[in-house]
């Protein structure tokens, strides 16, 4: 973002919780949002797919997790918590001052969640022909 401020480059790729203080401010201006959907804090700030870029999505996530073979009570308490946290009026004030919004799948959704992000960029990386140097 300092190539961009200094006005050294004209654009980059940035997570929104990064830039979030910079387009509020005035300094950054979005020009599109590459999450499924428009970011509710940047309402005409459309997303990649509306922009022309069809099936295009990309969106930063944080996940909890535990090791194989915790028993499903203690899974299902942390679950409980986590949910509970992410309700609580407070701590999603806070989140979203930092410009991270939300989800909260549990279970078997945030597994089938990841699997889906792991096959999709795998796609992307075998399509790209992509290889580590």
């Amino acid at each position: 973002m300092n190539d961009v401020l200094g006005q050294h480059v004209t654009s980059a790729v940035a997570s929104y919780p990064n830039v979030a203080g910079q387009i509020k401010s005035g300094q950054l201006r979005a020009i599109a949002t590459a999450a499924a959907a428009r970011i509710q804090e940047l309402p005409d700030v459309e997303t990649v797919a509306e922009a022309g870029f069809k099936d295009f999505e990309f969106d930063l996530w944080f996940g909890v997790a535990s090791p194989a073979g915790t028993p499903s009570s203690t899974v299902s308490q942390l679950s409980d918590w986590f949910q509970a946290a992410l309700k609580d009026p407070e701590i999603a004030s806070k989140l979203k001052a930092q410009g991270l919004f939300p989800v909260g799948e549990c279970g078997s959704d945030y597994a089938a969640f990841t699997r889906k992000q792991f096959e999709d960029y795998g796609r992307a990386i075998r399509d790209a022909n992509l290889k580590p140097n």
